[in-house]
Formats: structure tokens, C-alpha cells, sequence
């Protein structure tokens, strides 16, 4: 994954996302039913969940689980695969 502001974002005024540089990642205040705080902090949060799925796809390779942790493994690459 190349060609997104890399590092922690935060939610700087609970509207918009910001990198730990001060430059703006996303602005969800064009939302006027409540969301934009929640989708603000999700947003946020996206470069940490890549980063743990990452983890948890290479530990599910690494114990050699057969069965349910097969289709784990396959959802988390297809949803990472997404995202690249």
C-alpha cells in the first residue's frame, strides 16, 4: 500500500482528520445527520486497523490453521486487496 498520507491521523476538530503533520486527510462535515464526528474518528482510526490486519493475516499464515482461519484469512486479503 503506496498512495495514502502513511502515519496516525487524528480528529482535530471531531469534523475533519488530520496527519501528525496538520495536513488535512478528511473532511466529513458534509454531513448534516449526526455522522460526521463518528465517520471523522472512523476515518481516523483506518491507518491502525490496516496496519493490525496486516499482523493478524501474517500470524494466521504463520500457525497453519486449516478450517474457519482459512476463510478469515481470505476475507482479510480480499478486503486489504481493496484497499491497495
Amino acid at each position: 500500500m503506496e498512495n495514502y498520507t502513511p502515519g496516525r491521523w487524528f480528529t482535530s476538530d471531531y469534523q475533519s482528520v488530520h496527519d501528525e503533520e496538520g495536513r488535512l486527510i478528511a473532511d466529513c462535515n458534509m454531513r448534516f445527520d449526526g455522522s460526521a464526528d463518528a465517520n471523522a474518528r472512523l476515518i481516523a482510526l483506518a491507518p491502525e486497523m490496516l496496519r493490525l490486519l496486516e499482523i493478524a493475516t501474517d500470524h494466521l499464515h504463520a500457525s497453519n490453521y486449516e478450517g474457519e482461519e482459512d476463510i478469515l484469512i481470505e476475507r482479510i486479503e480480499a478486503l486489504l486487496a481493496e484497499v491497495s
